[in-house]
């Protein structure tokens, strides 16, 4: 089976049950201070269900969880230096990631050197071709899968109001540290939103049969991209990252 069938196989078979899997959030017409340890406890108990239902072994999920697994190892990293200078609280620390992550593949092969082939949008030439779909990484100790419907949810908590067309004028600064209880990173507030996800992480994916992009968030204000390139011999990273940016 070709990588573009995979990932249709894995997509229509989570679906019904990812749609139904997500009606924990229904308990909770709204989140307040007593019922948020049991939301996060509900939470993880999808997550886990989730990882339970997850067959992804294409090139491109294989790239997707190697850079979700270096970033985690990163943050650990981080957090247990810190550690030693700074005592931590007895939270939860979920850290929380995407999880449903765009990809657009193009089924066909291009130069290896050719890098610019989704910089200067050469692929918009085979548009016709192109393959929409998504994947879902697997989740490393203690993370939560976020989606849109949790996303309003948690955005809704703290800024006090459904926000889901809109930017919310200010946020509850009580509820953000409730909420800080649970979460392993808080991303500040940003043009009115707020990412909940651990930076870095990967937002979204374009890829041919030889060539990988993965689209990073590294913060409220820069990203990246890195490569991986299939010389003829399986996909290799590209060393660095790749056309990055910062507001």
């Amino acid at each position: 089976m070709n990588m573009r069938n995979r990932v249709l196989t894995i997509f229509f078979a989570m679906t019904a049950f990812i749609c139904s899997g997500q009606s924990f959030v229904d308990k909770y017409p709204k989140l307040t201070k007593k019922n948020l340890p049991e939301f996060f406890e509900d939470w993880k108990a999808y997550s886990d269900s989730v990882v339970g239902m997850v067959s992804c072994h294409s090139d491109i999920c294989n790239a997707v969880n190697a850079e979700f697994d270096s970033c985690f190892h990163f943050i650990r990293a981080l957090q247990d230096c810190a550690s030693h200078y700074v005592k931590r609280s007895k939270r939860k620390d979920y850290g929380i990631i995407p999880q449903y992550i765009p990809v657009e593949y193009y089924p066909i092969e291009i130069a290896p050197t050719d890098t610019l082939f989704f910089s200067w949008d050469y692929a918009s030439l085979h548009n016709d071709i192109l393959v929409n779909d998504t994947i879902t990484p697997a989740l490393r100790p203690n993370e939560l899968y976020l989606t849109m419907q949790i996303r309003d949810q948690l955005l809704e908590f703290i800024a006090g109001q459904n926000v889901r067309n809109e930017r919310p004028a200010k946020f509850i600064q009580k509820n953000i540290k409730e909420l800080r209880k649970y979460i392993d990173h808080y991303n500040e507030e940003h043009n009115g939103m707020v990412v909940f996800s651990n930076y870095p992480y990967v937002w979204k994916v374009q890829a041919t049969k030889n060539f990988i992009v993965l689209h990073i968030i590294a913060s409220n204000y820069s990203g990246y991209e890195q490569w991986y390139i299939n010389y003829g011999n399986g996909f290799r990273r590209v060393p660095g990252e790749k056309n990055v940016w910062i507001e």
